[in-house]
């Protein structure tokens, strides 16, 4: 036997000599939920319903599961937001489908995949992707909203998409938002993580904003998380969807802004292909497999941290990408970091005790009049969708609590409004006149500047990028290291650089995806630092 499968086994008969009421107070056994899955997010509704609930990717199973385990739902059939509900985190009951007449349908044979779900201005709003296998171009995030964390959610508009903003495979919607805004997170596979900021609301893109990558190409599934003031990206590399070959792990870097640059424990930038830090992979007896895409953290009663995430099973022959659970711990310089480094078999289960739910306060309109988008009849389709993964961020504070302006001013409170309109935090003229920034004419009046000739060659101004030349030896070197394990087949044409406390690579390449079908030119832009190793920082496809 297995040492981990021996690890499992003591733990049982243990268990078995508690009284049976000890026992449910005691443990519990990965998976939580042994149906399909993949891409969990979580939202902690006590305070409003007294309870947890689970969002997962479009799937289609035989049977959904009671709080008893016995089936509810029969013949298989394609649940296009599956939805689960539970008071412990451990014991889950399905409890419907979130879109029951079928998904938003504005992109063309897709599936609904990697749902993010959160409470914002007492509304539930669900991020979420359409999206296909080999679908880089046409996969998009948009935005739904229900009044129950139940549902049925009514789509309200797309947020992002190729032709919007110019990413690959734009899905694995994260939301995330604080004092410093409301930003939205995604990507995947072939194209990395990118942020942008949101309007306030949520619901759009705000005006004039610019996406930033924020980790490699051969990343996917955000998820951010504030903690004592800094900013953790979780996110998942690797194959996620192959049973017993899948590669899918869960890595971390911080940052002290939620849009970067995210930095490793080791110095290592997310921006580059092969950062290594792991802090969740499959287990060494290979019962667990491919653990990734995990939710957002929900900490319990006695301060200890929880994540959920998907994970193939041995049990079940690794033909389910199943919902496991496990306690996050934090070292002493504020790393999350598993116990084992891998799922585990069994474990101390959360505690939670009773929560009373608060009572419902009149609820601000989001906006009048929502549009509600096409919704299709039900997909007939049978057996497992295809996804790459998403996931989650913990939505956001009550509108009734809240103290500050639209303005974001931490020292301006709704309630007083001499503050916001205090003259000497408008007017600092010491810090307005600095006289050597007078006297130093080239940088107030040569802004960085490229000038596209007719023959789309590129001369450099101060500041801008050089003429436009074929790419050396050295420098496809690098382009190939950086770039080979993106997903893509990527050929630069061409070559630009531009001298800033380092240099900057601006390649223009003939891009491919895995099967050499032609996804048309992109820009990819990698910085090589005085004293560091260059990585990648912009891919941009051009129309």
């Amino acid at each position: 036997m297995k040492n981990g499968n021996l690890i499992t086994a003591i733990a049982a008969l243990l268990l078995a000599l508690l009284p049976s009421g000890a026992r449910a107070q005691v443990l519990y056994g990965n998976p939580v939920i042994g149906l399909n899955c993949p891409d969990p997010s979580v939202l902690d509704d006590r305070e409003r319903s007294g309870c947890f609930y689970a969002y997962t990717t479009q799937t289609s199973f035989e049977s959904a599961l009671k709080k008893d385990s016995s089936p509810v739902v029969a013949g298989a059939r394609v649940i296009n937001l599956p939805i689960y509900r539970s008071t412990d985190l451990v014991n889950w009951e399905f409890v419907g489908d979130g879109f029951p007449g079928g998904h938003p349908d504005w992109v063309k044979d897709a599936n609904l995949w990697a749902p993010d779900i959160n409470y914002i201005d007492g509304k539930y709003v669900l991020y979420y992707a359409l999206g296909k296998w080999g679908g880089i171009f046409s996969s998009a995030c948009g935005v739904a909203i229900a009044d129950s964390p139940e549902g049925p959610f009514e789509d309200y508009d797309k947020l992002v998409d190729f032709r919007t903003v110019g990413t690959l495979n734009s899905i694995d919607p994260n939301y995330f938002s604080d004092h410093n805004g409301s930003f939205l997170l995604w990507g995947s596979l072939g194209g990395g993580i990118y942020g942008i900021e949101l309007t306030d609301d949520g619901l759009f893109l705000k005006p004039g904003a610019k996406k930033k990558l924020l980790s490699a190409l051969n990343t996917e599934g955000a998820f951010l998380y504030e903690r004592e003031g800094w900013y953790y990206l979780f996110a998942s590399a690797g194959s996620c969807c192959r049973g017993e070959r899948s590669t899918y792990h869960i890595i971390v870097g911080r940052a002290k802004h939620p849009m970067g640059p995210f930095i490793g424990p080791d110095g290592q930038s997310m921006l580059k292909l092969n950062y290594r830090n792991t802090i969740m992979a499959s287990s060494r007896d290979r019962v667990f497999i491919g653990p990734g895409h995990n939710s957002e953290i929900i900490t319990d009663d006695e301060g200890n941290d929880w994540m959920l995430y998907h994970s193939y099973n041995a049990a079940d022959g690794y033909t389910k990408r199943q919902l496991n659970l496990d306690q996050i711990k934090w070292n002493y310089n504020g790393w999350p970091y598993f116990e084992a480094g891998e799922p585990s078999g069994s474990s101390k289960r959360p505690v939670f005790g009773a929560v009373k739910p608060k009572p419902k306060a009149a609820k601000p309109e989001i906006k009048a009049d929502i549009p509600v988008g096409p919704q299709k009849a039900a997909d007939t389709a049978t057996g497992l969708t295809g996804d790459t993964g998403n996931k989650k961020i913990t939505a956001t504070t009550e509108p009734l609590k809240t103290t500050e302006p639209v303005n974001k001013s931490k020292n301006a409170k709704v309630d007083d409004p001499v503050k916001v309109s205090e003259p000497v935090k408008v007017a600092e003229p010491v810090k307005v006149v600095e006289p050597v920034k007078v006297t130093e004419p080239v940088k107030v009046t040569e802004p960085e500047v490229v000038v596209t000739q007719p023959d789309d060659v590129f001369i450099q101004l101060p500041g801008g990028y050089s003429q436009s030349r074929e790419v050396s030896g050295d420098e496809l070197a690098m382009f190939n290291r950086l770039t080979k394990n993106s997903g893509l087949v990527l050929t630069p044409l061409s070559v630009s650089t531009q001298v800033v406390a380092g240099m900057n690579y601006k390649f223009y390449c003939k891009c491919e995806d895995a099967t050499h079908r032609s996804v048309g030119n992109c820009q990819i832009v990698i910085f090589k630092p005085l004293d560091g190793e260059p990585e990648i920082t912009e891919m941009t496809l051009l129309k």
